[in-house]
């Protein structure tokens, strides 16, 4: 729509329509006078796409000028505004992304470790199961294995019957 009120201040009367399809966004622009038509518009286009990177729009010397001037470069500067902005969005879910992607990792690795950690302790079960024995570690480098000895020794005697 900018640039359709860029051509009407360049003096070419021309109406535009935007038209939503599927996955894309179609805009057409029109002019009254077809004898103006795509020579004037092309060239009015090749200006307007290279406004924004002209320095001298970026100036505040225009103050004084023409309300059409000082609207295009009110127009520029809003866009740019909004460049501006999308690229700190981008910037803001691109960190996002990976803070979460750090997230899963240290998590994976937490599970990892909680699952090494959770190995199942042997026990066998005394008195039904109110009471209990496990293995035993008498020194760092010693450990009696209670559960065990205990099936083996339940094992002998049920045989010696």
């Amino acid at each position: 729509m900018y640039f359709t009120q860029f051509l009407r201040d360049v003096g070419i009367d021309a109406t535009d329509e935007l038209k939503e399809q599927a996955d894309s966004v179609l805009f057409s622009v029109t002019p009254r006078n077809q004898e103006e038509a795509l020579e004037h518009i092309k060239i009015a286009l090749e200006i307007y796409l290279r406004l924004p990177s002209n320095p001298t729009v970026s100036s505040s010397g225009y103050l004084g000028a023409d309300i059409e001037v000082q609207r295009l470069v009110a127009n520029i500067h809003h866009l740019q505004g909004q460049l501006a902005l999308a690229s700190a969005i981008i910037q803001q879910k691109d960190l996002l992304i990976q803070q979460q992607k750090t997230i899963i990792k240290s998590g994976e690795v937490l599970i990892q470790s909680i699952q090494k950690s959770e190995k199942k302790e042997d026990k066998e079960p005394l008195l039904g199961k109110v009471l209990s024995v496990k293995k035993l570690e008498l020194w760092k480098t010693l450990e009696l294995d209670v559960p065990t000895l205990l099936r083996y020794l339940k094992q002998y005697f049920k045989n010696e019957k």
